[in-house]
């Protein structure tokens, strides 16, 4: 890391880049960096972060639980930025998706288009606001296929979730 972190604030000092940041490290790794007392450091990470999270790592951990457990408390401490990404599960909530009937998966998509029916929003636009309403994320990275899709992330972006929302839908998770 020390190497690295130091590559990396030449760049910034010489102006090649405006920041740098770190994207799928663990709370460990992280800390690493953080502690190096860098006079650049890291402006923030990019992680995997969605509403669902159930889908297991290599280990058999959640990603997602790990992340809100491990790296959390060092963003809410460090004050970095967090770009989650992917905040429809690698498309598994994706409105147009089957879903096996049943699954925690399905469920949990019936909770997200009850909440997107009675705020007048699509799931997509639900998933993109529930990943913004953690103080934790700075920015969703969410993909686009159209230019109609785009302006559905944007907006989904720009919504609140109300408590009662929110509450129903960490219920849900």
């Amino acid at each position: 890391p020390a190497e690295i972190a130091q590559s990396m604030a030449a760049l910034v000092e010489s102006g090649k880049v405006r920041h740098w940041g770190v994207s799928n490290h663990s709370a460990a790794q992280l800390g690493e960096y953080l502690n190096l007392g860098s006079p650049v450091p890291p402006a923030g990470i990019e992680e995997y972060y969605n509403v669902a999270g159930e889908h297991l790592d290599q280990e058999g951990h959640s990603r997602v639980a790990r992340l809100e457990v491990e790296i959390f408390p060092l963003l809410r401490q460090s004050g970095l930025g967090l770009l989650a990404f992917s905040p429809l599960d690698t498309g598994f909530l994706d409105p147009g998706r089957t879903l096996v009937p049943g699954s925690p998966l399905a469920e949990l998509a019936a909770v997200l288009d009850q909440v997107a029916a009675e705020l007048g929003l699509t799931r997509t636009q639900v998933c993109i606001a529930w990943v913004r309403s953690c103080p934790e994320v700075s920015c969703v990275l969410a993909g686009a296929e159209s230019p109609e899709q785009v302006k559905e992330n944007w907006q989904g972006a720009q919504q609140t979730l109300p408590p009662e929302a929110l509450a129903l839908i960490e219920e849900a998770r």
